[in-house]
């Protein structure tokens, strides 16, 4: 299991979170990316954090399980990480 909260631009900070959640039909359409993924090569699911409701600031966002083989899920490039480079960390969009 792998958890998505850091993004670019916004690092750890929960109150600049881009990614949007967003309840459709058929279940949420998450829409953003993450970065820094513990785990991001080697994990199935992932908790992914976005923001379901940004008139409510950082009580907006909520988690969601997303499993790697949803079929508009992909895996960005490996990034290089200087402080731990045998960590692999990864991008997913």
């Amino acid at each position: 299991m792998a958890s998505g909260l850091t993004e670019p631009g916004a690092g750890s900070d929960a109150s600049m979170m881009r990614t949007r959640a967003e309840l459709r039909k058929d279940g949420y359409v998450l829409n953003g990316t993450k970065c820094f993924i513990s785990n991001g090569p080697i994990a199935t699911t992932m908790i992914v954090f976005a923001m379901a409701d940004p008139s409510k600031g950082v009580k907006g966002i909520s988690a969601y399980i997303v499993e790697k083989e949803f079929s508009k899920f992909a895996i960005g490039k490996l990034e290089s990480n200087l402080l731990a480079p045998n960590l692999s960390p990864q991008k997913w969009r």
